[in-house]
């Protein structure tokens, strides 16, 4: 009997640890995140999205296909290819790659351009580099990555209620996601179950990054309520409206419209509305950033969620500087003993305007400075000590000018590097003019200048910044047409690495005692291998003559020339390797990109080659074109370099501006060759 019960309770114990076996191996992976999201929050660690946006346009073409290029990640992908964080053959471009899991073994490759530490701390092994690598764990190795590369905070947490997109609000703009804090991008985030919810999200120049639910009860402050249509009632949230359904539980309908409010959400649910009804008006004495000093009441401070509204004609929400000084033109909502808002409910129209300039410094105002601006033919008639005098109304930039319009655009949350772009273009034209005023003779003549030093691109986004201020100036007719650019049909120069730079390279490493570091180089170079390929470079590799490449599970002969195979069995003597790998660290393990990344681009100040081009996948590309000059032959070059899509290997061959300068010459359709003609013309010929 003692026996039985041991058995039962062993077979019972047996049972649990077999079924926990099975739990646990039956339990699904954690979730991964999508190679887009991921893709976007790796390119603005590194820049913003106008940058990424400008160099797209600046290219002129994609990694992706024409019939994928207009997707939203796009831009991102591509900057990270360029910049190479991405591997084309590693992360292909393509759709379904951008809308796949990303990998392990993807995740440490960007980190660990970045650096050694950071492709350490993403965990990939062999075991699990083509898995999923969890969402959490990759915002973890995000914030690391971001402490590395956006030491300035750029890239911001912010915390916000999100009270719209374009599921729920019919004049919102595609993409775009409306909160307490302003407006800000959202591409590849699903946010509308965060709807009417306090929210806390990274965010780099108006783009969010990523977001998280922090509370589903919020409460809508000092919100304007207007019309009602005896069901729906609107309330105007920031810069938009919503209509909410009329509720006889909530107070109903009457007396709501052309009030002010605090509205109380639960789980995206309107369950209680608090109405502010008290009102007062009076002369404005003084406006600061945290009071309003109204006659007959004395200074009374501002709410935190404090407003200004513009009630008649078309609903806008202005800033505290609208409120005109020294008139009764608007009402205050008041609450314990502060402002909640002002209610501008008439326009202002006065035929004369007294306007009191003080010398104090405006320390007492809001206003730190005043401008007299006249944007059209009148006349502007001051006086001064000696008497009265004239100066016609013309249209005079400043300083002062440029940065009101400086603090407009953030005020309309353009990104804090347009703003900067903006007033730096504006400086120049100032400069450009000195004391003239401003005319459409005067930027035509500027923009003439520019077409000489810098690029078309760069003048659209001059013309840009000036037609911007000229409309918010009021300066009509002054505005200049933007240069037509076609897209470019060849690959621009700027990181195309040229024979003779990577001559230089491998001279200096020469040069610096690292032989090393020199053969790797000519190994990538002149085989078309990946730098990770490099440990199948191997002794018996370069005693057969070529190597057996394993990548994505395709298996592909690499051919190695006799005089690479020459230089790599000396070197392979010289330090004692008889067996293995050509390419180790001290420990005998394989050289890490990382390592050869940071050596290559010391190499650079020394070798006169720009920072920018020095990078392993840039010498790939180089054997590529070389190849193709010869031999052109594209499918051939795809099955060298292992591509399974031609089209990437469309890529590698695109010709610089300067090899199609030199196509073009060898088309020698010039009838008369130019140094006769330079001579003939030197002599007086004819």
């Amino acid at each position: 009997m003692k026996n039985r019960m041991i058995a039962w309770v062993s077979g019972v114990v047996l049972v649990v640890v077999t079924l926990m076996v099975i739990i646990v191996k039956l339990e699904p992976p954690r979730d991964g995140i999508i190679r887009a999201q991921a893709m976007k929050a790796m390119a603005l660690a590194l820049t913003d999205k106008e940058e990424c946006e400008k160099r797209a346009k600046e290219r002129g073409t994609s990694h992706f296909s024409a019939k994928e290029k207009d997707n939203w990640f796009v831009k991102y992908m591509d900057y990270l290819y360029d910049e190479g964080y991405l591997d084309p053959e590693l992360t292909p471009a393509s759709l379904a790659s951008a809308q796949g899991y990303l990998t392990y073994a993807e995740a440490a490759y960007m980190a660990g351009q970045v650096s050694g530490k950071l492709k350490l701390q993403a965990g990939s092994t062999r075991n699990n580099r083509d898995q999923a690598f969890p969402e959490e764990d990759w915002w973890q190795l995000y914030g690391s990555i971001l402490k590395e590369t956006d030491p300035e905070g750029k890239v911001e947490e912010m915390e916000a209620v999100l009270y719209g997109t374009p599921s729920n609000l019919d004049q919102a703009e595609s993409w775009t996601a409306y909160t307490t804090a302003g407006n800000f991008g959202f591409q590849g985030l699903a946010l509308d179950a965060f709807l009417d919810c306090e929210i806390r999200f990274l965010a780099r120049s108006g783009e969010m990054i990523t977001s998280s639910l922090v509370s589903r009860n919020v409460v809508y402050e000092n919100v304007w309520l207007a019309e009602s249509d005896g069901r729906h009632f609107k309330a105007y949230l920031g810069t938009a409206y919503r209509e909410f359904p009329v509720s006889a539980k909530l107070g109903g309908e009457d007396g709501m419209a052309g009030n002010l409010a605090d509205l109380h959400m639960e789980d995206g649910k309107l369950v209680k509305i608090t109405m502010k009804r008290d009102r007062l008006s009076g002369k404005v004495l003084s406006v600061t950033e945290d009071a309003i000093e109204i006659e007959g009441y004395g200074e009374i401070p501002l709410a935190p969620n404090f407003h200004v509204y513009k009630v008649y004609g078309d609903f806008k929400v202005l800033n505290a500087s609208d409120i005109l000084v020294g008139y009764n033109l608007q009402e205050f909502v008041a609450a314990d003993g502060k402002l909640c808002a002002a209610l501008l409910e008439r326009e202002f129209d006065a035929k004369t305007i007294r306007v009191l300039l003080m010398d104090t410094g405006f320390k007492s105002v809001f206003h730190a400075s005043a401008d007299l601006v006249l944007g059209s033919g009148a006349d502007l008639e001051y006086e001064n000590a000696k008497g009265k005098m004239k100066r016609k109304g013309e249209r005079l930039i400043t300083y002062q000018k440029i940065e009101a319009f400086g603090q407009w655009l953030e005020s309309c949350e353009r990104s804090m590097e347009t703003v900067k772009k903006y007033r730096h273009y504006l400086k120049q034209f100032k400069e450009f003019i000195g004391e003239e005023p401003v005319t459409k003779e005067m930027v035509l003549l500027w923009k003439a200048n520019l077409r000489e030093h810098i690029t078309p691109v760069t003048i659209n986004c001059v013309i840009a910044a000036l037609n911007g201020f000229f409309k918010y100036c009021g300066w009509d007719g002054c505005e200049s047409k933007f240069l037509k650019i076609s897209k470019s049909s060849f690959y621009p120069e700027r990181k195309e690495l040229t024979k003779d730079e990577y001559k230089r390279l491998v001279k200096t490493a020469f040069d610096n005692g690292n032989e090393r570091l020199a053969l790797v180089l000519e190994t990538i170079c002149a085989s078309g291998i990946r730098v990770s390929e490099l440990s199948f470079i191997t002794v018996a590799a370069i005693h057969k003559g070529q190597a057996e490449i394993e990548c994505k599970g395709r298996i592909r002969t690499v051919l190695l020339t006799r005089q690479l195979c020459s230089l790599l069995h000396s070197y392979a003597q010289k330090n004692n390797i008889s067996s293995g790998m050509i390419f180790v660290t001290k420990n005998g393990k394989a050289l890490d990109r990382s390592n050869i990344w940071r050596e290559m681009k010391a190499l650079g100040t020394e070798a006169n080659v720009k920072a920018e081009k020095i990078f392993p996948h840039n010498l790939r590309h180089l054997f590529a074109r070389t190849y193709y000059e010869i031999e052109k032959n594209l499918s051939k070059l795809a099955d060298i370099l292992g591509h399974m899509d031609i089209n990437t290997t469309r890529i590698y061959t695109k010709e610089s501006g300067s090899q199609h300068r030199i196509q073009l010459e060898k088309m020698k359709l010039l009838l008369y060759d130019t140094t006769e003609y330079f001579f003939c013309c030197t002599l007086g010929y004819s």
